[in-house]
């Protein structure tokens, strides 16, 4: 587990203070990972889990889950099913729609749909920010982006994600005392 830590307050800076630093920073309307920590002060730890779509059917192109994929996607709902999952991220492609669906299903959630613009990542981490401080976050998506996403919300950067890759589950931890990383596995083991 990787733990960073930002550095003490310093100066005698109270509460207020950063709260109102955390309304500017807002304000300016950038991403960083620190005003998603100071915007969580009074909602508790935001914990994210970030997972690759399963298996598919075929290697290139927008093709449903193969029979291994569906079986890592039941897998995936039975190892999220009771984790507090608030909500849910995927984007709009079958495979991660497909990915998402047990556990959606399971939890009577929805499923938010994130189409893959040139700001989408950005975009996804405001969300986070926005919508659910205090609670747990699944988000479904793409072996290049989820690297992106999980130093977007503070962590440190994870090893690059291969083709062969599909049973990596990171957990991504905010709070107002730092942020830590989890890197677990689920289902059938893969490379």
């Amino acid at each position: 587990m990787t733990v960073n830590r930002p550095k003490p307050g310093a100066y005698g800076l109270s509460r207020a203070w950063f709260s109102a630093l955390a309304a500017f920073v807002t304000a300016l309307g950038s991403w960083t990972a620190p005003r998603l920590a100071l915007a969580q002060a009074d909602a508790g730890p935001t914990t994210v889990i970030l997972v690759r779509h399963a298996e598919k059917s075929r290697p290139l192109g927008d093709h449903p889950l193969s029979r291994e994929g569906f079986a890592r996607a039941r897998e995936l709902a039975r190892v999220l099913g009771e984790a507090g999952v608030d909500a849910i991220y995927a984007t709009q492609y079958l495979r991660t729609q497909q990915t998402v669906k047990p556990l959606a299903d399971l939890r009577s959630l929805p499923v938010t749909n994130l189409q893959t613009t040139e700001n989408y990542i950005t975009e996804l981490l405001d969300r986070i920010r926005v919508d659910h401080p205090g609670q747990t976050v699944l988000v479904v998506s793409h072996r290049k982006t989820l690297p992106v996403i999980i130093e977007g919300l503070g962590a440190q950067p994870v090893p690059e994600i291969t083709e062969e890759q599909y049973d990596r589950l990171y957990v991504v931890t905010v709070s107002p005392s730092g942020t830590t990383l989890m890197s677990l596995r689920y289902g059938r083991q893969t490379p």
